[in-house]
């Protein structure tokens, strides 16, 4: 289940359960991972490739603002994550479709000859 799956169905308790528990892990999660200590030119190629704010602490600042708005319904708070979901999803896709490209070519391997 999603971070943004309880959200799809308010009234439920177990829903607000399982979104606490996300969030929860989302903040215990997303500050510590590497990528938040990278040098600003290492940040600066995230930039350039459009994904530097669906990693990291970026990433928990911006589903945390609009859960964290007082008179946000879980409906809004949805939609206004929804496109944060769809956004790492495509990146994630592209990036994978990257590495397997990358693996086919044998780039990023250590490799004695061509092969």
């Amino acid at each position: 289940m999603t971070c943004v799956s309880p959200l799809r169905s308010p009234g439920r308790i177990r829903s607000q359960q399982v979104l606490s528990e996300a969030r929860t892990q989302l903040q215990r999660t997303l500050p510590t991972v590497p990528s938040n200590g990278w040098p600003p030119s290492d940040r600066a190629v995230l930039d350039e490739i459009g994904i530097s704010n669906v990693i990291g602490q970026t990433l928990l600042d911006r589903i945390e603002e609009p859960l964290a708005q007082d008179q946000m319904t879980p409906r809004i708070a949805l939609e206004e994550i929804d496109p944060i979901r769809e956004r790492l999803d495509e990146g994630v896709r592209h990036l994978a479709s990257l590495v397997r490209s990358l693996e086919f070519f044998g780039i990023g391997r250590e490799t004695s000859s061509l092969e």
